[in-house]
């Protein structure tokens, strides 16, 4: 039997004080063990030797991908051409969608583009396309057709060159189709 706080308690029960320090204990573990994992945590850092800078592979498609960059996205209503300004048609619900992806490189081997079309109202991609970029051009040429009509708003397209290159975005408006007549009503204005 031992004494707490005046009374008596058999050897398998603890005191309302014991108990307290065990859970004050328990969690003083708790704590440190947490700030244990978050400095493991926080001092991953490059491979000794590295200086802080990430790894690089020493393959050549390596350098040639680092060297060539996405210099502009051009997005183009297919057979609409342009207006009688010199604007590309904007894009409607029915119209196939052209897009150029021009590219700056100085090395003989280019990685090829991939293109992915993104709906930015419900986030669904709508299509995803790779094409090589030939070694004499600098671009790539992809066209979205649409199963079903376009939805109307917001849509983006990201190009990526390679598989681990920067990500180029671009953002463009799906707007309602005008009627036959509103085309010819403009044009004679």
């Amino acid at each position: 039997m031992l004494r707490c706080s005046g009374a008596l308690v058999p050897d398998n029960l603890l005191c309302p004080r014991q108990v307290r320090q065990k859970e004050t204990a328990m969690h003083l573990l708790m704590k440190g063990t947490l700030v244990l994992l978050a400095g493991a945590l926080c001092s991953c850092t490059a491979p000794a030797g590295s200086g802080g800078k990430e790894p690089q592979a020493s393959t050549a498609p390596s350098a040639a991908a680092s060297s060539a960059k996405i210099r502009e996205i051009l997005v183009v209503t297919k057979g609409n051409g342009a207006t009688t300004q010199n604007r590309s048609e904007p894009v409607g619900p029915d119209s196939p969608i052209s897009v150029t992806v021009s590219v700056t490189h100085s090395g003989s081997e280019v990685p090829s583009i991939s293109l992915r079309l993104i709906d930015l109202k419900n986030g669904q991609v709508l299509g995803e396309k790779v094409q090589p970029v030939a070694a004499n051009s600098d671009s790539a040429h992809f066209e979205f057709k649409p199963t079903q009509p376009w939805s109307e708003g917001r849509h983006l397209l990201e190009a990526r060159l390679g598989k681990t290159g920067k990500v180029v975005q671009r953002e463009f408006d799906v707007v309602p189709s005008r009627p036959a007549g509103a085309a010819e009503v403009d044009a004679k204005s």
